[in-house]
This record gives C-alpha cells, sequence and structure tokens, in this order.
C-alpha cells in the first residue's frame, strides 16, 4: 500500500508541475503581447479579464461572455493547453493602438484565456 500512494503522491507532483509550466507558458505569452507596438497593457481591462476568466471556467464555455478574445480549455492536463493560448494571444495585433488587457486562468484541470480591447482615443 505504501507504494500505491507514493506512486498516487507522484503522479500528483506531476501533474501540479505541468499545470505550473503551462500557467507559467501562457503568462509568458500574455507578457509578449504587451510588448507589440500597437498593445498598451491596461490594469483595468486586466482585472476585468481575471472576472471574466473565472466566468468563462465556471461556466464551462465562452458563450454570452462579454470579452474580445475567449478560449475555453477543457483538459489543461496537455500541453496542447500552451498551444491554444499561444495561438490566441499571438492571433492578437491590432492595426491600430489598443489598450488591452488579458487574463489566463485555471481550475479542477480547466482552463480560459481572455482579452479585452479598447481604442486609444485621439485628443486631437
Amino acid at each position: 500500500m505504501a507504494t500505491g500512494s507514493s506512486s498516487s503522491a507522484s503522479n500528483r507532483s506531476k501533474s501540479e508541475r505541468l499545470l505550473g509550466s503551462i500557467n507559467s507558458d501562457c503568462q509568458n505569452y500574455i507578457n509578449d503581447l504587451y510588448l507589440k507596438s500597437n498593445v498598451i497593457k491596461n490594469g483595468n481591462l486586466e482585472s476585468e479579464a481575471e472576472s471574466k476568466t473565472i466566468d468563462v471556467i465556471s461556466k464551462g464555455n465562452c458563450k454570452g461572455i462579454d470579452v474580445n478574445r475567449c478560449k475555453y480549455i477543457s483538459n489543461m492536463g496537455t500541453y496542447e493547453s500552451v498551444k491554444h493560448c499561444r495561438n490566441m494571444v499571438d492571433g492578437i495585433d491590432p492595426p491600430i493602438k489598443k489598450y488591452v488587457g488579458c487574463n489566463f486562468g485555471s481550475g479542477n484541470r480547466k482552463g480560459a484565456i481572455t482579452c479585452l480591447m479598447k481604442p486609444v482615443e485621439n485628443k486631437n
């Protein structure tokens, strides 16, 4: 029995390490997004995106969530999750300057990425 519980603990720690790596990788993609020339990071939009991410995870889909970009990930147990995050975030490349706030979150092996964008108002 001791071997079984040790194996179970080992599997849990591998799973936790994988999720930690996925979370870190996705956050890195979001940080790279903020370096794009027409993207201005906006903390208020990030906070709003965080709330929307929680809504998506609890609903299990993006339907009815008022964001510019949304991706629900039903199985966070593989590196495919990182591809979903990369593809969604890399696809954001506004032709004009925009305020952007994105959030990635996960829970119960589910995940979501949400992004909100607003145009920068010209004050001329």
